[in-house]
């Protein structure tokens, strides 16, 4: 759980997480340099044996916090979760018994809903289909990523996060997964609520700028899989 300038919803994240039931697990948070109190509130976790969190300095981007962060996991899955959303009752105990289940995929992942600055529920549930054989670049994968589990290894083996993203770090390293493994997508479940206010990265984010690294991860996925012989 990377952490930026949220201290206004990050208690309710780390709650969320701090409830599930039915698997060991530890959470592991970092402090992106924030400034407006985040790692005050972080620290008041630190008594809790599950919880492991770092203040790193200067602010570098969510990639670099993750990377961080995944260097000093200790358990076989990694699921991210943001600051300012919420992981739903369940969310570990399902999508790890997959992943059990099926060994041959790497990534599992379950319906998704909006919720407000308050928690509440915005709409009806979002279900994704998994990326299909042909390693669809738009299909379904766009899904995956708040909520998310994957297993610890192929995230090793595909080198972690970008660094040079300010966003949509995420949706490259789920791109490289894809490559290596297979995704399952649970219609049956909404076990991640992901949280609509101004201050989140995914809104304040200018339309150009995300664009810009979307397409970015695209055309590196894209000349990583078929060559510099794409003219882009």
């Amino acid at each position: 759980m990377p952490a930026y300038q949220v201290a206004r919803y990050v208690a309710q994240a780390i709650e969320s997480v701090l409830v599930q039931q039915g698997v060991p697990f530890e959470l592991l948070l970092g402090d992106d340099g924030s400034t407006d109190g985040t790692w005050a509130v972080v620290s008041q976790y630190q008594g809790d044996p599950r919880v492991r969190a770092w203040r790193f300095r200067p602010h570098r981007g969510p990639g670099a916090v993750r990377n961080r962060l995944i260097a000093r996991a200790r358990g076989r899955y990694l699921s991210m979760c943001d600051a300012d959303d919420l992981m739903l009752p369940g969310n570990l105990a399902i999508l790890s018994q997959v992943l059990e289940r099926d060994r041959g995929a790497g990534v599992a992942c379950a319906r998704r809903v909006m919720i407000d600055t308050r928690g509440r529920r915005l709409g009806t549930p979002v279900a994704f289909a998994a990326p299909g054989a042909q390693w669809d670049l738009v299909k379904g994968i766009m899904g995956y990523r708040g909520g998310t589990l994957l297993r610890r290894t192929l995230v090793a083996q595909v080198g972690g996060y970008r660094e040079d993203l300010p966003v949509a770090e995420d949706y490259d390293l789920l791109l490289k997964l894809a490559e290596r493994t297979r995704f399952i997508a649970l219609q049956e479940h909404t076990l991640y609520g992901w949280r609509r206010h101004p201050g989140s990265l995914t809104i304040s984010t200018s339309r150009a700028l995300d664009h810009a690294c979307v397409t970015a991860a695209r055309r590196t996925a894209i000349r990583r899989r078929y060559g510099h012989q794409v003219p882009w």
